[in-house]
C-alpha cells in the first residue's frame, strides 16, 4: 500500500492506494474532525467507481483503558 496523501487535521485529506497483480485500487477521504485523543470523523470513496457520490461517513472514537487502548468505529455509506 502508497500512502500518497495523509493530512490528519479537521479538513485535511487522505489518498492511498494499494496495487495486486496488474490491478490498482484507490481511496481517498477527508479529515472533518480530528480531536485528539478522543475521536477522527471523515469520509471514505472509492476512487474506482464510474460515478462518484458513493462515500462512507465514519467514526472512530478511541477510548484510554488502563493498559491499553479501545477503538470504537461506527460507518454509515450510501
Amino acid at each position: 500500500m502508497t500512502i500518497e496523501t495523509w493530512d490528519c487535521r479537521n479538513g485535511g485529506s487522505y489518498k492511498y492506494t494499494h496495487e495486486r497483480d496488474t490491478k490498482r485500487y484507490s481511496f481517498f477521504g477527508v479529515f472533518h474532525e480530528v480531536l485528539t485523543p478522543e475521536r477522527i470523523i471523515g469520509t471514505f470513496e472509492f476512487d474506482g467507481l464510474p460515478e462518484r457520490g458513493h462515500m462512507i461517513l465514519g467514526a472512530t472514537v478511541f477510548e484510554e483503558l488502563a493498559d491499553s487502548c479501545e477503538i470504537n468505529s461506527v460507518y454509515h455509506g450510501r
